[in-house]
């Protein structure tokens, strides 16, 4: 048999599969669909997204954040004058590990930018909150 017939086979039962398949998984897509949705109590997240999004943010505003990054930029330039240091041939290797390295560094700066860049509006936006207290 050619390639041809053998993908002509695996088409035909795929095909046979998926029509076999398909009302079951239509059936249980709906049965889905009707149930209702749990609502969260008042204090908690509606999503996952939202718990985690807040440790994610506080965790990126914190000073450990932006100290880490800037401690990673050094150990980067390290890296990247070892690499250049090297008196042999440019390999594939090389090349690899000097992009690597520049792009670490650039990474941790854009990081410590938009980590700073956020941190200051948060204070920025608690400043003006507290300012409408005052005037409201």
């Amino acid at each position: 048999m050619t390639t041809e017939h053998w993908i002509t086979i695996v088409l035909i039962t795929t095909s046979f599969i998926a029509q076999l398949i398909a009302p079951t998984l239509s059936a249980l897509v709906m049965s889905r669909m009707s149930q209702p949705k749990p609502t969260p109590q008042a204090n908690q997240p509606k999503k996952r997204s939202q718990s985690s999004g807040g440790w994610l943010s506080r965790f990126i505003q914190s000073p450990w954040f932006v100290w880490g990054q800037l401690l990673i930029i050094p150990l980067n330039l390290w890296a990247l004058s070892r690499e250049f240091a090297e008196t042999g041939p440019i390999t594939h290797s090389s090349i690899l590990a000097i992009s690597i390295t520049v792009g670490g560094i650039f990474l941790s700066l854009v990081n410590t930018r938009f980590s700073l860049q956020s941190k200051m509006i948060n204070t920025n936006t608690d400043a003006i909150i507290d300012l409408s207290h005052f005037v409201g």
